[in-house]
């Protein structure tokens, strides 16, 4: 296994969704996960992610408004919704 996998950040609201998502992606990347917008925001701030996969539609920040506040930010950064 690469100790440089790249990072994915997986965020949806449904914790059944999130689980099913980071657990298949586990084996070739480094997956986090988070259940919002903000939640999602703050750990972009802490660690090192290459791709978002986030759901369009969530309580508080959606994905869309995510991907506006972080591209920005994190202009390497890759996203999928």
């Amino acid at each position: 296994m690469n100790s440089e996998r790249k990072s994915v950040l997986v965020v949806d609201d449904i914790e059944s969704i999130r689980f099913a998502i980071k657990e298949y992606l586990n084996r070739e990347f480094r997956v986090f996960a988070a259940e919002d917008g903000n939640a999602a925001l703050a750990l972009c701030e802490k660690e090192p992610i290459d791709l978002v996969i986030t759901d369009i539609r969530m309580p508080g920040m959606g994905g869309l408004a995510l991907i506006k506040r972080l591209g920005p930010m994190f202009p390497q950064m890759k996203f999928a919704l």
